[in-house]
């Protein structure tokens, strides 16, 4: 079950990094859960069934970190987009 778990979190990041659109990294995540859920035991996987489900807790990169883009003069050393603020 411990196995499972590492690759729901690595799967989460996966879908997160690639703002929630399918991936190759998050295909073969998932074939290794397959393989994964079937080698364990009823009882781990009605566990992990019983528990919500954690992809309501992936939010795009443009939802967690704000940005706003600033006009500035050509040569000038000032960044064009600032960090406005991270949300929790």
């Amino acid at each position: 079950m411990t196995k499972y778990r590492a690759l729901q979190k690595r799967l989460t990041m996966s879908r997160w990094l690639h703002g929630g659109y399918e991936s190759e990294e998050e295909d073969q995540i998932l074939d290794e859960m397959d393989v994964v859920w079937y080698e364990m035991a009823i009882s781990e996987r009605d566990t992990i069934s019983a528990e919500p489900s954690r992809n309501d807790l992936i939010r795009p990169a443009e939802q967690v970190i704000r940005v706003r883009d600033v006009v500035v003069q050509i040569g000038h050393a000032e960044p064009v987009r600032h960090l406005v603020a991270a949300v929790a």
